[in-house]
């Protein structure tokens, strides 16, 4: 969700040169739904085809949303001589990154941390006007009853994008 997330926003500030990477038949096909040129990492490599897509040059930026490790190894090579790698995802277990690499690219890796103030408000208003539309990422909708149904449904993410439980009269 974040990654599709950060593909809207950067449609919305007008970048229109970039792809999503992704293993997950089901967020390919929201990736797809949501008008992205998407990798399927199941099929393609996705350093490779970046190299391709690019004539050899590399991403300019590349965020990795996925937190896993080995998604690590690929970012140096993904992204072009000078270029910055954004850590989004936080990773639970370490990934090889190759400093020797990063250091022939000058390449930066910078972290982003949470949330910084006027975030919220701009998120509010990517999604008021339309520039960013979270409904296609909102799979599941529970009644409160059903909330461990909901819970079990937001654990199993190979079914599932964002779940919600409606509390009350929505009316």
């Amino acid at each position: 969700p974040i990654g599709l997330l950060i593909g809207q926003v950067l449609r919305a500030k007008g970048i229109r040169s970039f792809w999503i990477s992704e293993l997950d038949d089901q967020r390919l096909g929201l990736a797809r739904q949501l008008g992205f040129e998407v990798i399927d990492a199941k099929v393609e490599n996705p350093v490779d085809k970046v190299r391709e897509l690019t004539g050899g040059h590399g991403a300019d930026i590349t965020f990795d949303a996925a937190g896993v490790p080995p998604v690590g190894p690929q970012l140096v090579p993904l992204t072009a001589i000078l270029g910055r790698i954004v850590m989004v995802a936080l990773h639970k277990k370490p990934c090889e990154v190759f400093f020797r690499q990063l250091s022939y690219g000058e390449q930066s890796i910078r972290g982003v941390r949470i949330y910084a103030k006027g975030d919220f408000a701009e998120g509010v208003r990517l999604m008021a006007s339309r520039a960013v539309d979270v409904r296609p990422l909102v799979t599941h909708t529970f009644e409160m009853a059903s909330y461990e149904e909901a819970f079990a449904a937001a654990a199993d993410g190979s079914k599932s994008c964002k779940v919600l439980i409606r509390i009350g009269d929505a009316g």
